[in-house]
């Protein structure tokens, strides 16, 4: 499973919190369209003009010398205009994670402006699983996750991810003219 899709579908869930208070949720052994369903039906993201970076701050690849670390890349960002349409109905690729995979959240919580998530993919092929454990925190205005992500290879080596991602709502949305 990439990296990105995970961060996208966390960034995407915790985005959707926003104009009330969000209810809680809280589930088991979910499959993520279960997840992305129920994070979509508990809050509704903000509509506007949106400013979102993620960045890999740490890898740890069977090989590399004790102590290295990947070089550490510079943030990826990028703005969007989100419109009250799809703010009230995010596509459903978005919160299921297009490409995600074989995958199923083994605990899902949102509450209180608190994201918690340990999730399970099976990778392509039998080459493998991914364990992912996220944590991150969303308000009407921004949010900001973590996610360790572990992938255990047939032969035994483990590769662990470390990345962030952020968001937040920056103003209206530029009119066209």
């Amino acid at each position: 499973m990439k990296l990105g899709s995970i961060a996208l579908l966390t960034g995407a869930v915790m985005l959707a919190g926003c104009n009330k208070k969000p209810a809680d949720v809280s589930l088991k052994d979910a499959s993520v369209e279960k997840v992305a369903n129920t994070a979509q039906n508990a809050v509704k993201m903000q509509p506007g003009q949106w400013e979102m970076s993620f960045a890999i701050d740490k890898m740890e690849i069977p090989g590399m010398p004790a102590g290295a670390n990947a070089p550490k890349a510079e943030p990826t960002k990028a703005t969007t205009c989100v419109t009250p349409e799809q703010a009230a109905k995010p596509a459903g690729d978005m919160f299921a994670g297009k490409g995600a995979g074989d995958c199923k959240f083994d605990t899902f919580t949102m509450d209180g402006g608190k994201m918690n998530a340990a999730m399970t993919c099976k990778l392509p092929n039998n080459q493998g699983e991914s364990k992912t454990n996220m944590t991150g925190s969303y308000s009407s205005t921004s949010f900001s996750n973590e996610v360790t992500s572990t992938v255990n290879m047939p032969n035994g080596q483990k590769v662990t991810i470390h990345a962030t991602s952020a968001g937040k709502r920056i103003g209206e949305c530029a009119k066209a003219g």
